[in-house]
């Protein structure tokens, strides 16, 4: 991340204009590296703040332990109760415990979403989220568009197929 985050090769990158590139192979290279070196433009301190929380985040995921009925449970067992049990009670209980762990890392992931915005924005993007989209050469509106149109091709096929269960 920190090489991506070089101010000087940023700003090289920034110097050529893509248009200025004969060869379509280099100027999509150029493309992609330009690109790649936007995305990371912050100061190192926000970077090491940034991996930091998301360490600390992936290590409580990875260490937590849904409390069931008194017992601590691995996410495997959790899924194999969900997945297999045939009492409503237990998966309910088990889907609960296994949400706890939001309690425990929001704080974080909430400072991580506020840190992205703010460099998103001040890079000139509206959030984190459209710029990720901007940068990975995807067309926001047209991508919800697709999902629109997804669920309307969808939806009376899934209708039909589900008024045969409901009672």
């Amino acid at each position: 991340v920190k090489h991506y985050s070089n101010k000087e090769k940023f700003d090289f990158l920034n110097s050529i204009k893509s248009g200025d590139i004969e060869d379509p192979l280099i100027a999509r290279q150029h493309s992609i590296l330009y690109r790649s070196f936007l995305a990371e433009q912050m100061d190192p301190e926000i970077i090491d703040r940034l991996v930091a929380l998301e360490a600390e985040v992936t290590q409580e995921y990875n260490n937590f332990r849904s409390e069931l009925r008194g017992e601590a449970k691995t996410e495997n067992e959790i899924q194999n109760i969900l997945r297999t049990s045939t009492d409503c009670e237990l998966r309910k209980d088990a889907w609960e415990a296994s949400k706890k762990i939001g309690s425990r890392v929001a704080d974080r992931v909430l400072e991580m979403i506020r840190t992205r915005n703010e460099i998103a924005r001040q890079q000139g993007f509206d959030n984190y989220y459209s710029k990720s989209m901007q940068l990975d050469e995807l067309d926001e509106v047209r991508v919800f568009e697709l999902f629109d149109e997804l669920i309307e091709l969808s939806n009376p096929l899934w209708h039909d197929w589900k008024s045969k269960f409901d009672i």
